[in-house]
């Protein structure tokens, strides 16, 4: 695992009754995200028997790569519309790698 790797996980909640805009929202974060230098992995999930508990999962190639997505316009844009459907704090972790398997595809 190359160890100047950072990961990214971000727990965010939706408010009640925004929970597809809040997919909507991230999902639309994520395909943007997509083009960025750096992103070697960028995905949105949700909990399992919660709808309004989302969760992201990045993968950076190095920090400088990770501070440049902070800056973006994808980010501001997300930034900005995000309290209109998110409540709560963001629970932002960062990771340091330790170890890594690939799988393959079956």
């Amino acid at each position: 695992m190359h160890h100047d790797m950072i990961a990214i996980t971000a727990e965010v909640v939706a408010r009640e009754g925004h929970e597809a805009k809040a997919a909507e929202l991230l999902a639309g974060l994520a395909a943007a995200t997509s083009h960025h230098a750096g992103v070697l992995r960028y995905e949105v999930q949700r909990q399992a028997g919660n709808p309004r508990v989302f969760m992201v999962v990045e993968l950076w190639a190095d920090r400088a790569s990770l501070e440049a997505h902070k800056n973006t316009e994808d980010m501001r844009c997300f930034i900005e519309a995000a309290p209109a459907v998110l409540e709560g704090a963001w629970l932002v972790r960062e990771w340091q790698g330790v170890a890594a398997s690939v799988i393959p595809a079956a």
